[in-house]
């Protein structure tokens, strides 16, 4: 049937092994790709991991926690502002980055320690 129809198509009578002679060659995309790319982490795994300290309606309030951090060893400390559909825009208190999860997961128990406990760590990719 699938070489009647499409000999219907294409006005005449084609066999199945003519078609796929008619299909032109590609290579997959991963063929153009220099090695180290085919041997990176995967998509799912993030190059590294921020650890997000808190939310901060202004850059004043979210600077005054990063200086309280820095003075308890958290050097990584930074700010960074994000549009967010709950709160609108708020600034964010991060460490990082950590190339490694276990790093990150280290310096998440640091700052419970310290008293921090609104964390989390996220990818940062």
């Amino acid at each position: 049937f699938w070489m009647f129809a499409t000999g219907l198509l294409v006005g005449r009578c084609v066999r199945v092994s003519d078609l796929a002679a008619m299909i032109p060659k590609v290579n997959p995309p991963s063929a153009n790709l220099p090695e180290e790319a085919l041997t990176s982490s995967s998509p799912s795994e993030p190059a590294s991991y921020l650890i997000r300290a808190g939310s901060f309606p202004s850059m004043t309030e979210a600077e005054r926690f990063v200086v309280h951090l820095k003075e308890r060893g958290f050097e990584q400390a930074f700010t960074r502002p994000r549009l967010t559909p709950e709160a609108g825009s708020v600034v964010e208190v991060l460490l990082g980055p950590f190339e490694d999860i276990e790093v990150a997961d280290r310096t998440l128990r640091e700052l419970r320690n310290n008293g921090v406990s609104d964390l989390r760590i996220i990818p940062n990719r």
